[in-house]
C-alpha cells in the first residue's frame, strides 16, 4: 500500500527535477513516431500489358511491373532491377513473358511472377517486341534490331541507325515504324529488311495486322494508314490533326480495330481498319494512353498515372477494370480475423464524366497491400459505405440507404438489410451484439448482424458514430449530442457542455474521451458528465474525425492531423505525411491504418508491438508515470507492495486455462489473445481485485499451436506464450 508523507526540501527537489526530467522525454515523442503514406496504385506510366498463363502482366516506367490474375486487382513485383528505366512492351509468346526496355534491357519469365533479367549491354532503347512464325523480334532507338528463336538467346542485326518505335507480325512477315514515315518490312525471319513508301512524313507510332493480310499504322497528326497486303499503304483522309494516335490494335475474332491516343482520353474505332468515320469515343479516363491491347476478351488500354481502361464492346464504351485508389474516399476501417477493411466510395469512371459513385471496401492482411472486396450495389442508390466494425467473426458495414451488408473476410459481402432513403453513419460491437446509427435519430441493432431491429428510443438529431467500453455503448452526433446506452436500443441522452459537432468516441484509460468540430475533446470517466479536455501541446486548428485507444489515444483528423495522448500523462503531434483529411483509425497486428478523402491511406507501426522497432520516450514514460496529478507539495512513500505480475496454468493448454494476475488490485485490466498471425481471438476488460486475481480463458474451440497472451493495465504490460495442443 502507498501512503502521503510531508516531504523535506531537498526531497522535493529531487521528487521536482526527475518529474522535469521525464517530462522532458515526453516531450520528445514526436520525432519518435514515423507515419507513412501508402501508394496504393503506383503512379508510374504504364506503356504496355498483355496476358499468357493466366495472368495480366503490365509494365512501364522505373521498370515497373504488375499482375494480374482477373484483370481488376493488381500487383505490384519488385523484380530488383535499377529504377529510372522503362519497360516499354511485354508479349507472351512461345510459352513464355518477353519484356524489353531501356539500356537494352531483356527480362523473361514463364509466370509472370520470376523474372530474370538479360542486359544487351546497350544504351539503345528496345521499345516493342512482336512474335510470329517460331521468332521474337525487337526494335528500337539508334538501330537497335534483333531476333531470337526461344526469347532467351539473341541475335544483333545490322539496321544502321533508323528508330524504331514499334513491331508486329503480320501475315508471315514483319512490320516496323518510326520516325519521318518510316515503314520497313521483312520476311517471317526478321533478318532480311526492306524500306516501303508511306506517303507522308508524320511519326509513325503503332502498327497492327488484321484479317487476309490487311494491317493499319498510326501516328502523330492523326495519322492513318491502311494496308491490304502490307506493300502498299493508304492514309485514311478527314482524321484530326491533333491527335497524337499511340496505340493500334485489332479484335482477332471480327476485324474490328481501335486505336488510342497520348494527348487526348479518346478511342477511335473502325469495323476493318479501312473505314474510320465514327466518331471519338470518350474513354472516361482522366489520363492519356500509350498502347492498347486485345486481351482477356477485351480491349485493355494503359497509360498515364498507372491507367486502365477497358472495352468489351468493340471500344464503343470504356470502363475502369480496376479501383483508382487516388479517388476513393474512405470513411470508417476495422481488423479482425487477421485482416484490416477500409470502407467508403469511389468514382465509378475514376471521376473523369461524372457518373457518379459507388461503394467501395478495400482489404488487406498487412495493412500495406490491398485489394478491392465484392460489395453489394443497388442500382441508384448505396453509392457509399460509411463505416465498418467488426464482431462475432463478422465484418458488418453500413452506410447509405442504410444498406447492411456482411462479410467474414472483407472480401465477399452479402446483403443483409436496407431502409431506402434512410442513412447509417456508424456501427461497432460491444456486449454481444452490433449497433449502428445514423441520420435522423435512426438506430438499428442486431445479436448476429444479420437480423436487425430498430430503437424506438430515438432523438431528432442525426447520429455519427457510436462505440462501446466500459459495459455501456454511447453515441455522438451534431451539436454535442452525446447519448449513452447499456444495450444499444434504449438510450438516455447527455449534456455535453458544447454546441460543436462531434465526430468520434472511444474508451481507455479508465475514461471516455469525445472529439470534434473545432479541436472538441470531451472526457468522462462514466458518460454521464463530461469535461474539455485540453492538450499540452500546440496541435493547430483542426476538426477531429476519429478517435481509438490502444495503449494510447490516437485521434484523426482534417489536413492530415493526428494526435496521440494519454490524459494527463502526454501529448503528441506526430506529421501524418499528408494534408488530405483523415475520417477514420483502426488497429490491428500492431499497425496504425489511417484512411481519408482522395486515396489518403497512411500507416504507423506500434514500437510495443514490434520490439525491434524504435520506441516513444514518451510511451515510456507512460508506463511509469501515474496519470493522476501529482501533489506539488507531496511525494509518495512506498511501503512494500506486490509487484505486477501475470502467470498462466497450465500451459501447454487443453481446453482452457486460467491467468493468475498481481499487483493490480482495483485497477482494470485488458486481456487480449492473439494466434500466431497477430489476429485478435479474445479482447476483454476485467476489474482486479486485491490480491490475486484470477481469469479462466476458454481454449476448447482453438486450433492447436502457439498464441499470445497480453496482460495490460494502465501502467504495465506482461506478454505470455500460451501453447494449444
Amino acid at each position: 500500500m502507498k501512503r502521503i508523507i510531508t516531504t523535506r526540501p531537498f526531497h522535493y527537489f529531487i521528487h521536482t527535477l526527475t518529474f522535469v526530467f521525464l517530462l522532458l522525454k515526453i516531450l520528445t515523442a514526436d520525432a519518435q513516431i514515423q507515419w507513412t503514406g501508402l501508394t496504393l496504385s503506383p503512379e508510374q506510366q504504364l506503356h504496355d500489358v498483355a496476358f499468357g498463363a493466366g495472368r495480366y502482366v503490365a509494365v512501364g516506367e522505373n521498370n515497373i511491373v504488375r499482375t494480374s490474375t482477373d484483370g481488376e486487382t493488381w500487383k505490384t513485383l519488385q523484380l530488383g532491377l535499377a529504377n529510372g528505366g522503362t519497360l516499354y512492351s511485354v508479349i507472351f509468346a512461345n510459352n513464355q513473358f518477353v519484356a524489353v526496355g531501356s539500356s537494352g534491357l531483356i527480362v523473361t519469365s514463364t509466370d509472370g511472377i520470376s523474372w530474370i533479367p538479360k542486359s544487351m549491354v546497350t544504351t539503345q532503347k528496345f521499345k516493342s517486341i512482336a512474335y510470329g512464325y517460331g521468332t521474337f523480334v525487337i526494335v528500337g532507338s539508334a538501330g537497335a534490331l534483333l531476333t531470337s528463336t526461344d526469347g532467351q538467346n539473341w541475335t544483333k542485326l545490322p539496321n544502321g541507325l533508323d528508330d524504331l518505335n514499334d513491331v508486329a507480325y503480320v501475315d508471315y512477315g514483319f512490320i516496323a515504324v518510326g520516325p519521318n514515315g518510316l515503314i520497313k518490312t521483312s520476311s517471317e525471319t526478321g533478318i532480311d529488311w526492306s524500306v516501303k513508301s508511306s506517303g507522308t512524313v508524320n511519326e509513325l507510332r503503332a502498327v497492327k495486322g488484321g484479317f487476309n493480310g490487311s494491317s493499319v499504322i498510326v501516328g502523330d497528326k492523326g495519322t492513318i494508314l491502311h494496308s491490304k497486303n502490307s506493300k502498299y499503304w493508304t492514309s485514311i483522309p478527314n482524321q484530326d490533326k491533333t491527335l497524337s494516335l499511340s496505340g493500334i490494335e485489332c479484335n482477332p475474332s471480327n476485324g474490328r480495330f481501335v486505336a488510342v491516343c497520348s494527348n487526348k482520353n479518346i478511342a477511335l474505332v473502325s469495323g476493318n481498319g479501312e473505314g474510320w468515320g465514327d466518331a471519338p469515343v470518350p474513354t472516361g479516363s482522366a489520363w492519356y494512353f500509350n498502347r492498347v491491347r486485345f486481351v482477356g476478351n477485351s480491349f485493355l488500354a494503359v497509360g498515364g498515372k498507372g491507367t486502365f481502361r477497358s472495352s468489351y464492346n468493340n471500344g464503343y464504351s470504356w470502363s475502369s477494370p480496376t479501383t483508382n485508389f487516388r479517388t476513393m474516399q474512405l470513411n470508417g476501417a476495422a481488423y479482425g480475423n487477421g485482416t484490416f477493411v477500409a470502407v467508403g466510395s469511389a468514382p465509378l469512371d475514376n471521376g473523369a464524366t461524372g457518373l457518379g459513385q459507388t461503394n467501395l471496401a478495400i482489404t488487406s492482411t498487412d495493412g500495406v497491400n490491398y485489394t478491392v472486396g465484392q460489395t453489394v450495389k443497388l442500382v441508384g442508390g448505396a453509392k457509399s459505405i460509411h463505416d465498418v466494425a467488426f464482431g462475432n467473426n463478422l465484418f458488418v458495414a453500413v452506410g447509405a440507404d442504410a444498406l447492411i451488408q456482411t462479410s467474414p473476410d472483407g472480401k465477399d459481402w452479402t446483403y443483409r438489410q436496407v431502409e431506402f432513403g434512410q442513412q447509417l453513419n456508424g456501427v461497432t460491437f460491444g456486449n454481444g451484439r452490433f449497433v449502428a446509427v445514423g441520420l435522423h435519430g435512426l438506430i438499428m441493432w442486431s445479436y448476429d448482424g444479420m437480423v436487425w431491429k430498430k430503437s424506438t428510443n430515438k432523438v431528432l438529431y442525426s447520429i455519427k458514430t457510436v462505440a462501446y467500453g466500459n459495459g455501456m455503448f454511447v453515441l455522438v452526433g451534431p451539436y454535442g449530442l452525446i447519448g449513452t446506452s447499456p444495450d444499444g436500443s434504449n438510450w438516455s441522452y447527455r449534456y455535453s457542455g458544447t454546441t460543436n459537432h462531434l465526430n468520434g468516441v472511444a474508451f481507455g484509460h479508465n475514461q471516455w474521451i469525445v472529439v470534434g468540430q473545432n479541436n472538441t475533446i470531451l472526457t468522462s470517466p462514466n458518460g454521464d458528465k463530461w469535461t474539455p479536455l485540453t492538450p499540452n501541446v500546440a496541435i493547430g486548428n483542426s476538426d477531429y474525425t476519429d478517435i481509438i485507444y490502444e495503449s494510447h489515444f490516437l485521434i484523426t483528423g482534417t489536413n492530415g492531423k493526428i494526435v496521440r495522448f494519454i490524459p494527463n500523462t502526454w501529448w503528441s503531434n506526430p506529421s501524418s505525411s499528408t494534408y488530405k483529411h483523415l475520417n477514420t483509425v483502426t488497429y490491428g497486428n500492431g499497425r496504425y491504418i489511417a484512411g481519408g478523402n482522395s486515396g489518403a491511406l497512411q500507416m504507423s507501426i506500434n514500437p510495443y508491438y514490434y520490439p525491434d522497432t524504435p520506441g516513444s520516450p514518451a510511451e515510456e514514460a507512460a508506463r511509469t508515470v501515474s496519470s493522476n496529478a501529482m501533489d506539488e507539495n507531496a511525494v509518495e512513500e512506498e511501503t512494500p507492495e506486490v509487484a505486477f505480475s501475470a502467470t498462466t496454468y497450465p500451459n501447454p493448454v487443453n481446453d482452457q486455462f486460467s491467468v493468475n494476475i498481481e499487483g493490480a488490485g482495483g485497477e482494470k485490466v485488458r486481456l487480449q489473445l492473439l494466434d500466431i498471425s497477430g489476429r485478435t481471438i479474445l479482447d476483454k476488460v476485467v476489474t482486479a481485485g486485491s490480491g490475486t486475481y484470477q481469469e479462466t480463458i476458454s481454449m476448447a474451440q482453438k486450433q492447436a499451436g502457439m498464441y499470445l497472451l497480453r496482460v495490460s493495465t494502465a501502467t504495465h504490460t506482461q506478454s505470455l506464450k500460451i501453447l494449444k495442443r
